[in-house]
């Protein structure tokens, strides 16, 4: 697994000596890695249930945190009508969305669900297709397809 890490550089002290205390308590390799500003803390061997938690620390300082994708049962959902409560509409066709999902892996839906209960329709046909199409992949758990370089750029904008 690797899981985002950005904090300034007067941090770095503190990451070092979480890293050396994750490796002593959980005997796994931890390495960090990236590229240019993205950076991750490479957690291998590490279980989901190892990156759900969230500590009273981040709760009182009001760290919001998003969750690791969920289990592999939901990727059958992708692209499927079945169960399906409401429609994206994307510019290359529409997506059958399931609030359910989406609502516990991202924090904007979790709001937009939150503020608009009966949403039927959302139209994000002005976002790039492709990167979208990654984007609910990420959250559903399913198999991430190629991506071109400025597929990349606006996946991040996303």
């Amino acid at each position: 697994f690797c899981v985002p890490y950005h904090a300034p550089e007067e941090y770095k002290v503190s990451v070092e000596s979480a890293t050396e205390q994750l490796v002593r308590t959980r005997d796994q390799s931890v390495v960090m890695t990236g590229w240019g500003s993205d950076t991750f803390i490479l957690l291998q061997n590490a279980s989901n249930s190892s990156l759900c938690s969230v500590s009273s620390a981040s709760k009182e300082t009001g760290c919001q945190t998003e969750s690791a994708p969920l289990t592999p049962q939901f990727s059958n959902l992708f692209k499927n009508s079945l169960l399906s409560d409401f429609t994206l509409k994307l510019a290359d066709g529409d997506f059958p969305g399931h609030r359910t999902v989406l609502f516990t892996s991202s924090t904007y839906f979790r709001q937009l669900f939150t503020d608009s209960g009966s949403l039927g329709v959302l139209d994000v046909s002005n976002y790039n297709p492709t990167a979208y199409n990654c984007l609910l992949q990420y959250f559903y758990g399913a198999p991430r397809t190629d991506m071109t370089v400025p597929d990349m750029f606006d996946l991040y904008i996303l």
